[in-house]
């Protein structure tokens, strides 16, 4: 009781203050917290926030998360991907080749700064799952080993980028398709990759876990498993899109390349 009311206060206060126009002050209130207790003292602030004023507190919280140290802003992609070796998948068929085991995982790529950068003033400054909000992404970067999925299984995760927006920047960047195609093209691997469009990165986080729970082999069941997540800085409507998407993805994987028969036979098991 005592926990709650202490995070009811620090809610009343952050609220007050942005009413008051101290955005300023209201961020400096919040990081405290949220740095101190990352990703569930972001979940401790909404749950205790009136739901009258939870969109003014992610607007103020989301101005936070998505800085940087030198004032530049974060950006990001959230992508589906289902990657495969390419010895086992030759024009979409499958062969008995050894697949790689359960435990082993797909390092998703990297670009080098300049060279590869996929548009002006944009860089890619790694990768994040797609599960959590990081209060310090950036920082998160430096203290994770390079973020890998499940060979052969749809995955969802979170493309961060630094963004040094000029004053007639569009909203967001763009990135092209064959940015991303060149980013995943290797010899040794058949890739499928999805990325809607660019969002701040409290928004893709939320919009990659969406599309994961979309792509989840329940989520099209009868009756079946839904999504009843809690998202904070993102519009019903762009979860549900975010939802569909994933659906699709899946579908489109099922139809390309299925997946290795070790995941669909789990999945069968499972029912």
């Amino acid at each position: 009781m005592m926990l709650q009311s202490y995070w009811d206060a620090v809610v009343l206060e952050a609220v007050s203050l942005i009413k008051e126009g101290k955005s300023s002050a209201a961020i400096e209130l919040l990081r405290i917290e949220t740095e101190f207790c990352d990703d569930m003292g972001i979940a401790y602030l909404f749950e205790s926030c009136p739901l009258s004023d939870r969109a003014a507190l992610a607007t103020c919280l989301s101005g936070y998360l998505n800085r940087t140290p030198s004032a530049t802003r974060l950006v990001a992609a959230p992508i589906l991907a289902c990657v495969h070796p390419a010895r086992c998948y030759r024009n979409g068929n499958f062969l008995p080749e050894p697949y790689p085991p359960r435990e082993e995982t797909f390092v998703l790529p990297t670009a080098e700064p300049g060279a590869d950068d996929p548009a002006p003033n944009l860089r890619l400054l790694g990768w994040l799952d797609a599960s959590t909000i990081y209060p310090r992404a950036q920082h998160q970067l430096t203290r994770m080993a390079p973020h890998g999925i499940p060979w052969g299984k749809v995955s969802a995760a979170v493309a961060l980028f630094e963004w040094n927006a000029s004053p007639a920047s569009r909203l967001f960047p763009a990135i092209s398709d064959e940015w991303w195609a060149q980013l995943f093209c290797r010899p040794d691997v058949v890739a499928k990759v999805h990325t809607p469009m660019v969002f701040d990165y409290t928004q893709a986080a939320e919009a990659a876990h969406a599309m994961s729970v979309g792509a989840s082999p329940y989520f099209a069941e009868e009756g079946g498993f839904q999504d009843l997540s809690f998202y904070y800085f993102t519009l019903q409507g762009l979860q549900r899109l975010a939802n569909h998407l994933g659906l699709q993805f899946r579908a489109q994987c099922d139809a390309g390349f299925p997946e290795h028969p070790q995941w669909r036979a789990e999945f069968e098991m499972s029912r």
